[in-house]
């Protein structure tokens, strides 16, 4: 049932993936990564197994071995630093475009869509929501096309965007907390 208390849930679960994916690139960009040395992960239809028994490592499954990491870690600096900025921008697109698929929902089940359409961030996280859910680049629909200039927390979005990859400028981790932040306020206030 989509109601507030889902969307506050998956609002939460959403932002707390965010947080765990940032402790663990803390983690990772440590010393720690060290530890990982031989490790192994495994994929199972039931579930993931970290430094599994014999027994885990029977059957259908997926295995990693994690001394690539600890390789790139401590051989491969740079190469290292790129994976983490990779994983970083993979968990920022996923909290942008489900948190705000969640907002939208819950406004569409409780009928009150034309109040998130009129908040000041909705078009702006439309237009970048758009944009991470596809290649990344600036792609402007009709009904975002006609609202340009769009302007958020001193952050524009025009027509030059279009065609542009989407950049710090526009979506650094602060600006993108931020604007989560909006959508869970919009949903606790609503």
């Amino acid at each position: 049932m989509i109601d507030k208390n889902w969307a506050q849930n998956q609002l939460r679960h959403a932002r707390n993936s965010l947080l765990y994916t940032l402790a663990g690139m803390q983690l990772l960009n440590s010393d720690a990564s060290l530890s990982l040395r031989n490790g192994v992960i495994v994929l199972k239809r039931n579930g993931v197994v970290f430094n599994p028994d014999p027994a885990d490592r029977t059957g259908k499954r997926f295995e990693f071995e994690m001394n690539q990491l600890v390789h790139d870690y401590t051989e491969k600096k740079s190469d290292f630093n790129v994976s983490l900025d990779e994983l970083y921008k993979f968990v920022r697109r996923n909290l942008i475009k489900e948190s705000f698929e969640v907002v939208k929902a819950y406004a569409g089940e409780a009928k009150i869509k034309p109040l998130l359409e009129s908040e000041s961030w909705f078009w702006f996280a439309y237009v970048v929501r758009n944009s991470v859910s596809h290649d990344l680049h600036f792609r402007f629909r009709d009904g975002a096309r006609k609202r340009l200039p769009l302007s958020w927390r001193g952050i524009e979005i025009n027509l030059n965007h279009e065609g542009s990859e989407i950049t710090g400028d526009v979506l650094n981790p602060q600006t993108t907390l931020e604007l989560i932040i909006e959508m869970q306020q919009f949903v606790s206030r609503n």
